[in-house]
């Protein structure tokens, strides 16, 4: 897991000028000799391995509700399912989704599925101006979501494919999944509990908790991902924190 020398942290919050109190928390455990610390709230099955921040209300589903999604959500996802098939015959090719400017936890399958592909506007904080040039209902999207700088994508997970039990590396964000087409028997499954996509239907979960997905059926799934900030966090910790994730994965671009 990449770390911050302390001289890096002091830097960075003279840079920020201050930080909130529980970030300095948090941001104990991106210094080279602490582990994570600062359990407060933590889940029994959560598994953080880069920053955790305490007095977060940890479960692992989600009301849609909580991150601002209404009842306005049915037309979208009508118009997303129509661009994502318009980019599939367009021939925009989708690929293995691989974290790329992130190191990933030492027990992560590398590709993590070859079943998972993606279509990212997003992809661990990094735009893919091209991408999002083509897909003007995503960005729609991303225009009325508190969005945190990991992932907007369109993800397709194949026939008769599974991802493995995998977890994210924060407790900072949540995860949407707008199903777009839902195959019966599609589920996504988190800290042991499953739901069934359904078309238009969003599901919202914690990926802090370790979390798996399977599609029996014998055509693809696919829906919007998006990540959004942790509804328990406040505008100025959100400020400090999209620097901080910012400069991490700067500085591990940089050693990579």
């Amino acid at each position: 897991m990449l770390r911050l020398s302390r001289r890096q942290m002091a830097s960075l919050e003279d840079d920020l000028g201050g930080l909130p109190s529980r970030v300095r928390t948090a941001l104990r455990n991106l210094t080279a000799a602490n582990p994570i610390d600062g359990d407060e709230g933590r889940h029994g099955r959560q598994r953080v391995t880069r920053i955790w921040m305490p007095g977060l209300d940890a479960r692992p589903w989600w009301d849609p509700v909580r991150v601002g999604l209404g009842g306005w959500q049915g037309g979208l996802c009508l118009r997303l399912m129509k661009e994502a098939m318009l980019l599939v015959r367009a021939g925009v090719a989708t690929r293995p989704y691989e974290r790329s400017t992130s190191p990933p936890p030492s027990d992560y399958p590398t590709p993590l599925a070859q079943g998972w592909r993606v279509l990212a506007l997003i992809e661990d904080g990094v735009w893919s101006y091209a991408m999002a040039r083509r897909a003007a209902q995503g960005l729609a999207l991303l225009d009325r979501l508190p969005w945190y700088p990991g992932d907007a994508m369109y993800s397709v997970l194949r026939a008769s494919t599974a991802i493995p039990p995998h977890h994210g590396l924060d407790n900072l964000c949540l995860t949407i999944h707008l199903p777009l087409v839902a195959p019966r028997g599609a589920a996504l499954t988190v800290a042991g509990s499953s739901r069934e996509w359904r078309l238009g239907q969003p599901l919202v979960f914690d990926d802090s908790f370790e979390h798996s997905a399977v599609n029996p059926a014998a055509h693809d799934r696919i829906v919007f991902l998006v990540d959004v900030w942790h509804p328990g966090l406040s505008e100025v910790e959100r400020r400090a924190w999209r620097c901080i994730v910012q400069r991490c994965k700067a500085l591990y671009r940089g050693r990579s």
